[in-house]
């Protein structure tokens, strides 16, 4: 499916240096010349899981899988779900500025 997209935007949960991918780069799933952009995503997977990271979150999913059943309740969960995120960015990123 990549292939016949306009373009790829990766997202990561990690960040590794250009040198590990010309060491092994058997283990490119993405070649580089498809990404259009590389954004470091750290939980980008949740609730889901990405092994060995971090497991399924049962309770978000149960949560997300009750409010998802409306427009406006997914709306809602979306919108905890981003300060979720940016809030752990920020722990990661440090404060802006």
């Amino acid at each position: 499916m990549i292939r016949a997209a306009k373009g790829v935007i990766l997202t990561a949960e990690d960040m590794a240096p250009i040198e590990r991918f010309r060491e092994e780069p058997e283990m490119t799933a993405i070649p580089g010349f498809l990404v259009t952009a590389v954004a470091h995503a750290p939980g980008g997977a949740a609730p889901c899981s990405c092994s060995p990271a971090y497991g399924v979150d049962e309770a978000r999913m149960r949560r997300y899988m009750e409010v998802s059943r409306t427009v406006d309740g997914l709306a809602g969960y979306l919108t905890e779900a981003e300060a979720l995120l940016q809030a752990e960015a920020a722990k990661i990123s440090g404060p802006a500025g």
